[in-house]
């Protein structure tokens, strides 16, 4: 249990021990990788560190797995991971999506395309922080690239986005479905995205010129905002 101030006791998601073994084994994975039983572990790792890192934050208590992924430099791991599922989506998903479908062949893939939404949330609480903008370092590039496809992708988009949604929309079979959740969760990331990118542009002053020059030029976020 961990105290919040002037509120009762949080009670925490991990022990201390726990939060920390899962973050000092965060590794890279290579886009052939992904879907293997060590990336399935490390995705369960992340998801309750997520929520871990959620929970914190909302009850205002001590940020212990900001503290710890800044610790072990484990931040730049985080983009990557997300920049390496931003890469299946656009090359192996595809070829997904021509095959024979049933449930047992769509519920991995969305497992995975959810999992997006988990780093990018993970990141998006994280970055909220200037000295987690800062120990990013140069993978902040990469996100950063990652955010303008996104946006792009949201802004150009010719979908209806207020009537996304799973729950509302009839499906005829596994492969609709793997495809309309596809949709609610990029629309999902691309949303976080936009928090992202707003607050390394905050935290200018704690990164490098090149990340600034990236924000107001190179990818042009304030056009993008205005279209």
């Amino acid at each position: 249990l961990r105290m919040a101030e002037g509120t009762e006791a949080v009670q925490s998601v991990l022990y201390y021990t726990e939060a920390e073994a899962f973050v000092e084994a965060l590794r890279t994975f290579q886009i052939k990788d992904i879907g293997t039983d060590k990336w399935e572990t490390q995705r369960e790792h992340v998801e309750k560190l997520n929520i871990q890192a959620v929970v914190d934050a909302t009850n205002n208590v001590e940020e212990s797995i900001k503290e710890l992924l800044i610790t072990h430099e484990k931040i730049p791991t985080l983009i990557h991971e997300l920049i390496a599922l931003d890469l299946w989506k656009r090359n192996v998903l595809p070829q997904i999506l021509e095959m024979k479908f049933n449930a047992e062949t769509s519920f991995p893939a969305y497992v995975v395309m959810f999992y997006e939404a988990i780093l990018i949330g993970l990141l998006e609480v994280l970055l909220y922080h200037s000295e987690c903008c800062e120990a990013a370092g140069d993978s902040l590039h990469d996100l950063l690239q990652y955010c303008q496809h996104k946006l792009v992708w949201l802004v150009a988009g010719e979908e209806d986005w207020h009537h996304i949604s799973v729950e509302s929309t009839s499906v005829e079979n596994a492969k609709d479905e793997l495809i309309k959740r596809h949709k609610k969760i990029s629309f999902d990331v691309s949303l976080k995205c936009i928090a992202v990118v707003r607050y390394i542009g905050e935290h200018s002053k704690d990164v490098s010129l090149g990340i600034t020059t990236r924000v107001l030029n190179t990818y042009d976020f304030p056009a993008i905002f205005a279209g």
